[in-house]
């Protein structure tokens, strides 16, 4: 890969790059303090829907054997709002992202 690079750059005297992200289980990785203050700086949710949101997650719990364990991080599994959940803790990055310049495709494998 580092001479496919070099010699990319030798031809067009610059780099050009593209970042993917595979996240290995995103929604489970979400801490729940996190997202409910990046939730609650960014002011679209009204007190009544911040107190509910605040309950529904801190108010996750896992059974097994008759014990019950509190789920401290992730967004609700099965959930409508789950992928609404995860874009709002990413947004930052998905902003920075989105203000960078297209750039050409480099793949090395053609």
């Amino acid at each position: 890969m580092s001479e496919y690079l070099k010699q990319y750059k030798d031809k067009h005297k610059s780099y050009h790059g593209i970042i993917f992200i595979d996240f290995k289980a995103a929604f489970d990785t979400v801490p729940h303090n996190n997202l409910l203050q990046i939730v609650s700086d960014k002011k679209f949710l009204n007190y009544f829907e911040m107190d509910l949101l605040n309950f529904l997650i801190k108010n996750s719990y896992l059974e097994i054997n008759g014990s019950k364990y509190r789920i401290k991080k992730g967004v609700p599994q099965g959930s409508i709002i789950s992928p609404l959940l995860f874009d709002i803790f990413m947004d930052d990055l998905i902003n920075f992202l989105k203000n960078k310049p297209t750039r050409e495709k480099v793949d090395p494998h053609n």
